[in-house]
């Protein structure tokens, strides 16, 4: 369904039970809430264009691996609520990349409920506050990208948990105090 000329909403999609991937970029296809109709099978949420999205809705798709929605105008926080966030369904998530957007607040605690990811590019978005110790909960996590962002505050010793890290990205942003050690061992 990317990259056409299509408006409209979707008709009902619950009926695919074997539909594990759609994308949806580059099309004003979607108008209206498709998440109801998509929930139950999708694992893959790619490409999804459409200005002013929020993440509201995604907390449903239970059986979601993979995140791939950069450069889509999302706005608002990353999580509406902790009650309902992704993260309390989606707890398959293994990569989840949000950068380019224009996501605000803070990156949320409930991110410690992520046991299973792997990657997360929350970049260039206009996030605030400090990098949440939770994160450091995700012992899975190998790439995590939060650079072009406006994260104050210091590097929080729990992400000297994450042992499997290969490639961290902090550009652009304003923390303070010292390096941490840990963090070098990571590398």
């Amino acid at each position: 369904m990317a990259y056409n000329n299509l408006s409209g909403s979707l008709p009902e999609l619950g009926n695919c039970s074997e539909l594990r991937y759609m994308e949806f970029g580059y099309s004003s296809l979607i108008s209206g809430a498709i998440w109801e109709s998509f929930e139950a099978t999708a694992s893959e949420l790619s490409d999804l264009q459409r200005t002013g999205n929020k993440l509201d809705e995604l907390g449903n798709l239970t059986s979601l691996r993979d995140i791939y929605l950069n450069s889509n105008n999302l706005t608002g926080p990353i999580f509406w609520d902790s009650a309902s966030a992704v993260s309390c369904s989606c707890r398959n998530l293994t990569d989840m990349s949000l950068n380019v957007n224009r996501l605000e607040g803070s990156i949320p605690a409930i991110f410690a409920q992520l046991e299973n990811l792997e990657y997360v590019d929350l970049s260039d978005n206009a996030l605030t506050g400090a990098i949440p110790p939770e994160l450091g909960n995700c012992i899975r996590l190998n790439r995590v990208y939060l650079g072009n962002n406006r994260l104050t505050g210091r590097l929080p010793e729990e992400l000297a948990r994450l042992s499997n890290v290969t490639s961290v990205w902090l550009y652009s942003n304003s923390p303070k105090g010292r390096i941490l050690t840990s963090l070098g061992r990571m590398m």
